[in-house]
């Protein structure tokens, strides 16, 4: 029996990368100080920092398990593919597999992919729905080409304010055509891919969607209930655009003109907007840095979560950097355990948006072992004008012209520039 040609490629990326469980010789003093740091920087959300240290711990001890996990993990939320293969290639751990399946499925590498996921559905030890979904998928990705777009070279759809007597402002609900029927979908940066109710579809399968006059052909499809979203809203809602999708649509979210922006194309830079680095842990969901006070020091990293109908939620910990113990916070009546307060300031991207409400209460994912400083909300993101750019690694931000002293800087500010593409 011959093994099929996939198979051969992960064992060669084994052989290349070495099998992971020689005996090594103990980690030198300099390795282990580079991986401590690296470690807590990751753990702080100084992904910046955390990158930096990596690569110098794996300098240092380029075939210590633990080194190249952890930089195989910073790599991904990087969106640096390449690299994350290279680490987690050839290494028995659970962790360092599901790292492995997740760099190629997001590079494209779906049949090497499919192996992967297959032995990890064999491993008592992982419990993912991501991976029992994906291996559905990635070995019937054979002779399709995902994300493959038709038609105009760019297209807009009329994001509405109001559908019958239900607001649904300020989540992003987009008119798509979803396999030729006209549904609902909300943009949703908490999940990594096209999700559709499974009311509608019981399995993950590859679909066709149509913004306007472009149509994206293959697109990965996982399924969830949706039915809770759909009673928020008080409308139906069938799908949902995750982070992965939303890369390879080069998408703008502006919700000053109420357009949702499709392009077979990455935009050119507004000229007047800032740019501001994005990461995503284990390659879904997003992140960015900020700070609730006049102080770059005090800067945390925030996940960002466009399905929350609230500006920002904070962490106990933040509220204290801004000047604010819980007891002082007011509750909100009709919820269930949210306080709420007023910053003096929250800086991102350049912007210092004074005088904006948070709140207490909201949860945090902590999957990720990160700890971030709170959630940011569509209710702030809905005065900008958000392009994702160099394929979601960073976005311009453009602020809508009624907000009160935004002071946008004309290029990127020197506290967070944004990351260039790596070469």
């Amino acid at each position: 029996m011959h093994a099929p040609s996939s198979f051969i490629a992960v064992s060669l990326l084994c052989l290349a990368c070495g099998p992971g469980t020689e005996a090594e010789a103990p980690r030198s003093a300099a390795a282990n100080q580079w991986l401590t740091r690296a470690k807590a920087s990751l753990r702080a959300g100084d992904f910046e920092d955390a990158s930096e240290s990596s690569r110098r711990a794996i300098l240092t001890a380029p075939k210590d398990d633990e080194v190249r996990i952890l930089g195989a993990k910073i790599a991904l939320t990087e969106l640096n593919y390449d690299d994350a293969i290279r680490l987690a290639s050839g290494l028995p751990q659970s962790e360092a597999r599901r790292l492995l399946a997740r760099a190629l499925w997001y590079k494209g590498s779906y049949e090497t992919c499919a192996d992967v996921l297959e032995g990890l559905l064999q491993d008592p030890t992982v419990k993912d729905p991501w991976v029992n979904q994906v291996a559905k998928l990635a070995r019937r990705a054979h002779g399709r080409t995902p994300f493959a777009m038709e038609g105009g070279y760019i297209a807009a759809v009329e994001i509405p304010r109001q559908i019958g007597d239900a607001m649904v402002m300020p989540l992003n609900v987009v008119p798509i055509e979803l396999e030729g029927e006209q549904v609902l979908a909300v943009v949703s940066t908490g999940v990594s891919e096209l999700v559709i109710d499974s009311t509608t579809r019981k399995e993950p399968e590859w679909v066709s969607v149509r913004f306007d006059r472009i149509e994206v052909r293959d697109v990965p499809a996982l399924t969830q209930d949706l039915a809770a979203l759909s009673r928020q809203v008080r409308i139906p809602i069938r799908a949902l655009i995750g982070t992965n999708f939303l890369r390879h649509l080069n998408a703008t979210i502006d919700r000053r003109g109420d357009q949702f922006v499709v392009r077979r194309e990455e935009a050119h830079a507004p000229p007047e907007a800032s740019r501001i680095g994005l990461w995503y842990p284990l390659g879904a969901t997003i992140a960015m840095r900020a700070s609730v006070s006049k102080n770059d020091a005090d800067a945390s990293s925030f996940l960002v979560n466009t399905q929350l109908p609230l500006s920002l939620g904070l962490t106990t910990q933040e509220w204290k950097k801004a000047g604010f113990e819980q007891k002082a916070l007011a509750e909100v009546p009709g919820t269930d355990g949210l306080r709420t307060g007023t910053l003096k300031s929250f800086r991102f991207a350049g912007f210092d948006l004074g005088g904006l409400p948070a709140f207490s209460g909201v949860p945090v994912d902590d999957k990720f072992g990160i700890d971030f400083g709170g959630v940011i909300g569509s209710d702030l993101l809905m005065n900008f004008r958000i392009t994702l750019g160099n394929e979601g690694r960073f976005a311009w931000i453009e602020p809508d012209p009624s907000m009160a002293n935004p002071h946008p800087p004309a290029t990127a500010s020197p506290s967070d520039p944004g990351r260039e593409p790596k070469p």
